[in-house]
């Protein structure tokens, strides 16, 4: 990156939220992004940088490996995961906070931006294959040779991939993939990009209760892995929820049988969102956070039938049911879900001992949930179809 002629080599990595500094990026892409016997590797290769340069910044996605485009959101206005392609959601949100923080030193004016991809990727192989450039497993694909037959048939070639390449392939220089223009940058753009992360919709099609649901959504999303996934974004003290949103999905009305599993499983699940204001509440910039989690109910479990089926929460984490991925959300786009969804569902609580009730507008009753409840629900649901979507914060756990 290079503005007015100056080049920027931060290094910052984008994955993740905005907010996350360069370790935490690179914790979530070892997560988000490395396959099993990966994190290593990778980590070794964000840490260092390429050979030979020093990067503005690098972006980190999974889908890069099977697209033949790059999307660079820079600047977004309104939904911060609005301005997200899927190939572009594991780090819209941190480019565009790094090229805000890079307008802000630049300042307000006229100003000539030239910037070059250099698409660089992990080498990796078989056992032999066990240093910066490789991992256990992998091998080659497809022509029956793995890193070891190569490095049989040449003794150099492993201390070329450890050496020179050191574990990684660059393209410094595609012609392509460069860009200069100019931007006439006015003085708010200094201060933020304009873009702040909004609750997504609630959904419209839910085929079952939507207050029973919620309420469900609500007692289990204060335990376990939303818990977990919020807690160090609210300081470590995790109060109750401000909203329940259940989001649009893929699954067969929101709600569905789980996948069998070959007998495995049986029971439901949906997906919902928690939303928690920060410690001072009436801050409208202050920091709260949003997670999203899978609410379960099993009534069979390693092909064990479940005696007593209760409401538990799961995570949605890659493909991980014990994490969940949380991000920060501000107080005021809290309060303005909440007041957007007040014809569908309103939290509201009434008395001790952690008895919350939520009401949902035109509703004859209110439904209480408390944390464990055993609400029934009809089960007559469409029948289960795999959830496939990956939303601008994970990917879905198979449902």
């Amino acid at each position: 990156m290079t503005i007015n002629g100056t080049p920027y080599t931060d290094g910052h990595i984008c994955c993740g939220d905005g907010t996350f500094d360069r370790e935490a990026s690179i914790k979530h892409a070892e997560a988000k992004v490395a396959a099993a016997g990966e994190e290593l590797p990778l980590r070794s290769l964000l840490n260092k940088g390429p050979p030979g340069s020093a990067p503005w910044a690098t972006v980190v996605s999974k889908e890069l490996k099977r697209e033949f485009f790059v999307h660079l959101p820079l600047i977004i206005q309104g939904n911060i995961d609005d301005g997200a392609l899927p190939e572009s959601t594991m780090y819209a949100g941190a480019l565009v906070a790094k090229f805000s923080s890079l307008l802000a030193s630049v300042g307000p004016g006229n100003h000539e931006v030239s910037l070059r991809i250099a698409p660089r990727g992990m080498i990796s192989g078989g056992e032999i294959c066990e240093g910066i450039g490789g991992y256990k497993g992998g091998g080659t694909d497809g022509i029956a040779l793995d890193m070891q037959d190569y490095c049989d048939g040449d003794a150099k070639f492993k201390a070329f991939i450890d050496g020179p390449l050191d574990g990684q392939h660059t393209s410094a220089d595609v012609p392509g993939l460069r860009a200069t223009f100019k931007i006439a940058v006015p003085e708010k753009l200094c201060k933020g990009g304009l873009g702040d992360r909004q609750a997504p919709e609630f959904i419209t099609t839910f085929k079952a209760d939507v207050v029973e649901h919620c309420n469900i959504a609500y007692a289990v999303a204060t335990s376990g892995p939303p818990r977990d996934a919020v807690a160090p974004l609210l300081g470590g003290s995790v109060g109750s929820p401000a909203h329940i949103i259940i989001p649009p999905s893929e699954l067969a009305g929101g709600i569905t049988p789980m996948n069998t599993q070959e007998g495995r499983e049986a029971g439901t699940r949906f997906f919902a969102m928690a939303f928690f204001f920060s410690s001072n509440p009436g801050d409208d910039d202050g920091l709260g956070a949003m997670v999203k989690l899978v609410c379960a109910k099993y009534e069979r479990r390693n092909h064990q039938a479940v005696s007593s089926p209760r409401w538990e929460s799961e995570g949605t984490f890659g493909n991980s049911r014990d994490k969940c991925a949380a991000f920060p959300i501000k107080n005021k786009q809290i309060r303005a879900a909440i007041e957007r969804d007040a014809g569908m569902y309103s939290v509201g609580k009434a008395g001790g001992g952690g008895v919350h009730v939520a009401t949902a507008t035109g509703a004859a009753t209110a439904v209480v949930a408390t944390s464990g409840a055993e609400d029934k629900e009809d089960d007559g649901d469409d029948a289960a179809q795999d959830d496939g979507d990956e939303d601008a914060d994970d990917d879905e756990n198979d449902c």
